[in-house]
């Protein structure tokens, strides 16, 4: 089914696009349409707003329901294991790469102009069909953040993940007074391939993400703040050639530890648990010094 709005009373200068996108970027609950096919036609007289693929009411109140009972029971469970908003929006983080899978197949077939799977886009694809693209996971981390206690916003733009750059959406959130880029799609992507969580982008500043992500800096506030970045926090931040070698050595000194002991006659009754601090502490420098 398809609605559309007379729109012919707004200005002719409003980019109703962008209005339209900042305003499902603000409100990732609004899932009632297909965001692939949003279409504006203007003429002299007229203006007016496309949405097709929109579903009945019966439906519409059925998957809110669903989406809000499954979004209130996550946050539930991430404000239980934190203890404050740096360990909550790293649980969420967390969560969100191991429970939401990027949809490849989508994303093919949206650069080609089609798309298989709308629901891959918004966040009922993400936290309920656990599978999503980059507006998809961009759009679940809002809702999530935002039920947290977050102020956070979906920013869209260009970015590469081992291509040419194409269109991609990720967030800025807002902690005590300062801004975070936040990409948990390529970060997401990461996890999958090598079974391990990647903070790459997470909490990074305009500098940092903007090596591979290109927007509009004035549509955005600035982001020029390193206190919640994961590495910095962990000891995991190499300033020069000399503390790099120092941080591999300690690596490697761990390694061989941990080696030797699951081969002494006195080992642990049980191996060492991947959640141990020591080894995701030192694990994480395989993937991710810098």
């Amino acid at each position: 089914m398809a609605v559309s709005f007379d729109c012919s009373q707004i200005n002719r200068d409003v980019d109703l696009m962008k209005v339209l996108h900042t305003v499902l970027g603000d409100n990732p609950a609004v899932i009632y349409f297909d965001k692939t096919k949003l279409e504006v036609e203007a003429s002299i007289l007229e203006k007016h707003i496309y949405l097709t693929g929109v579903h009945s009411k019966p439906q519409i109140e059925k998957m809110y329901l669903t989406l809000e009972d499954t979004a209130n029971k996550i946050a539930s469970s991430l404000k239980t294991s934190s203890n404050d908003e740096y360990s909550l929006l790293i649980n969420l983080y967390e969560f969100l790469q191991k429970n939401i899978r990027y949809d490849k197949e989508e994303i093919q077939a949206f650069s080609k102009g089609k798309s298989n799977n709308p629901f891959s886009h918004n966040a009922y694809g993400a936290i309920i069909n656990k599978l999503a693209v980059c507006d998809g996971f961009s759009s679940a981390f809002v809702l999530l953040a935002q039920k947290l206690g977050f102020e956070c916003m979906l920013v869209v733009g260009r970015s590469a993940y081992s291509t040419a750059l194409q269109e991609h959406a990720w967030n800025i959130v807002k902690i005590r007074n300062k801004y975070y880029h936040i990409d948990i799609t390529w970060d997401a992507r990461k996890y999958s391939e090598f079974d391990e969580f990647s903070y790459a982008y997470f909490a990074v500043t305009d500098e940092e993400i903007a090596a591979d992500h290109n927007w509009n800096r004035s549509t955005t506030p600035v982001c020029s703040n390193l206190d919640f970045s994961y590495y910095l926090k962990n000891g995991l931040h190499a300033n020069n050639a000399r503390q790099l070698n120092d941080i591999v050595k300690a690596f490697a000194i761990i390694t061989s530890l941990l080696e030797n002991l699951s081969k002494s006659p006195w080992q642990l009754n049980k191996p060492v648990q991947e959640d141990a601090p020591v080894y995701h502490y030192y694990i994480h420098l395989s993937f991710s010094v810098f």
